[in-house]
């Protein structure tokens, strides 16, 4: 049954689906992520550290997972995807100036478990300008 959907996804779609069902479907749990960054004035560019933390074992492994990073400041967001691959790796994306909030899996499309590392005025700006806090905190309303 599952290698009849696979076919039909990929006659479909003209895409390979072989490594999204063997992560999704026949492997197991789920990826947590361990994100941090840093912003270098100089080259006007953030160093986005993502770490891979789940245990690998049995089924589980390392999670290869698109994941749009947004990223704003005061003159506005831009959004930057990605493609978390490895076990710990660096992204660089550039930032005309330093971030006022930097969003791991902009729009929550990605089933994970995630720490970012911020400082408590980052915190405050996303609970007070982000559209996608609840999600992340389990708001009601």
């Amino acid at each position: 049954m599952t290698a009849d959907l696979t076919r039909a996804i990929e006659e479909a779609t003209h895409i390979n689906v072989d490594q999204f069902f063997s992560q999704w479907v026949y492997g197991a749990g789920a990826p947590k992520f361990d994100v941090s960054y840093s912003y270098d004035d100089a080259k006007h560019k953030i160093s986005l550290k993502v770490k891979q933390a789940q245990k690998l074992e049995g089924k589980v492994g390392i999670f290869r997972v698109p994941v749009d990073v947004e990223v704003a400041t005061v003159a506005g967001a831009k959004t930057y995807p990605i493609i978390v691959a490895k076990a710990e790796e660096a992204f660089e994306l550039p930032a005309e100036s330093a971030p006022v909030m930097v969003l791991f899996d902009k729009g929550g499309h990605v089933l994970k478990s995630a720490e970012f590392h911020k400082e408590k005025k980052e915190w405050l700006y996303q609970l007070k300008n982000a559209t996608e806090v609840c999600r992340s905190i389990g708001c009601r309303g």
